[in-house]
């Protein structure tokens, strides 16, 4: 019975460790923020997402228009990527509260959940170019926008 038990210990040590290397050699699709936020991962080249991004910035001049018109009234947000202390990017919302020419103004509409060297409600400047989305709400309704918003639910 003995020999039978080690056998037993000795593989569940391998099976833990491969699972350790596994699961730090890559990233599950998404994990949850320390606010309950879900967070997907997605690789950089990802068709669905490219595209998402593309609409929102042939739409863009929606989102000008109706931020123009209803700034008072509606909560205008954009997604860009920010860098992060490690080299990498995390995509994050953006509460707008100025857009001059291709520079938009906002604060951190969440917490990063890499270090990007912000927190949520910090200010932060973004150029039109890196947008990847945007969208706009009223109340808890997304009026307009939030393209990527269903490639990104069908990775969680």
């Amino acid at each position: 019975m003995k020999p039978f038990r080690i056998v037993i210990f000795i593989v569940a040590i391998v099976a833990g460790i491969t699972g350790y290397f596994n699961a730090k050699s890559k990233r599950s699709n998404s994990v949850t923020s320390s606010s309950g936020e879900t967070i997907v991962y997605l690789p950089t080249n990802d068709q669905e997402l490219k595209a998402a991004a593309d609409k929102a910035r042939e739409q863009w001049s929606q989102f000008t228009t109706e931020f123009n018109q209803h700034q008072s009234t509606m909560d205008f947000s954009v997604k860009a990527p920010l860098p992060t202390k490690d080299g990498s990017a995390e995509h994050i919302w953006i509460a707008v509260t100025s857009i001059e020419n291709e520079t938009i103004r906002g604060t951190l509409a969440n917490d990063p959940y890499e270090d990007i060297g912000f927190k949520n409600g910090d200010p932060v400047t973004v150029q039109l170019a890196t947008i990847d989305d945007w969208l706009i709400r009223k109340g808890d309704k997304i009026v307009f926008g939030g393209f990527s918003l269903e490639v990104l639910k069908k990775h969680k």
